[in-house]
């Protein structure tokens, strides 16, 4: 009797079994027959070409931006020059200093400004189409002296000076050198007025 019902349920679990497997085969029959049908592939080929018509659309781009215009940097502001100190402070320091010292000093006083400083015609000096003025700083009874500052003149100028001659004049320190314990300058941008 217990063999029986095994038995009886083996058979029902066949049968269920079988029943899905069935079902299961009927379906993907149907499933064929019906995505074979014109309509179904009809309907497919319409999604298909949907697809393919919508990546084939371009994307919307943006439109340009407004760049700002540019504007004008402004120019950097230089700095005024300092004033100079006076000659016989230069020379005193010179004079005073290593030569390491016043290899690092002078080239301080270059771009400078020299400011309302009295010296006398030591000479008019041709270079080129051009006139340069020799200043002695000291005055014509100073034993021993040389020129000291030089700069150019205008040549009609040039023509009118006289030897010796006290002048006033103003400029930029272009260049500083020493000789022999002699400070020389180089000034840029010089004006001159004579002393009547």
């Amino acid at each position: 009797m217990t063999a029986e019902p095994k038995k009886k349920s083996k058979s029902l679990v066949l049968i269920i079994a079988g029943g899905l497997v069935l079902l299961c085969i009927v379906c993907g029959i149907f499933g064929v027959i019906s995505s074979s049908t014109p309509e179904a592939k009809a309907t497919s080929a319409a999604r298909a070409i949907e697809r393919a018509t919508e990546a084939a659309k371009p994307t919307a781009t943006p439109g340009p931006t407004n760049t700002p215009l540019p504007t004008k940097t402004p120019l950097p502001t230089s700095t005024p020059p300092l004033p100079a100190p006076p000659f016989a402070e230069i020379r005193s320091n010179v004079e005073g200093m290593t030569e390491a010292q016043w290899k690092a000093y002078l080239p301080t006083l270059e771009g400078m400004l020299v400011e309302n400083w009295t010296g006398w015609v030591e000479n008019v000096n041709v270079v080129g189409d051009k006139y340069e003025l020799w200043v002695d700083m000291d005055s014509p009874d100073t034993l021993l002296s040389a020129q000291d500052v030089y700069f150019l003149i205008p040549n009609d100028i040039a023509l009118e000076l006289q030897k010796d001659e006290r002048i006033t004049f103003s400029g930029r320190i272009k260049s500083v050198t020493e000789f022999l314990g002699s400070v020389s300058l180089r000034l840029e941008d010089a004006t001159l007025q004579r002393e009547k």
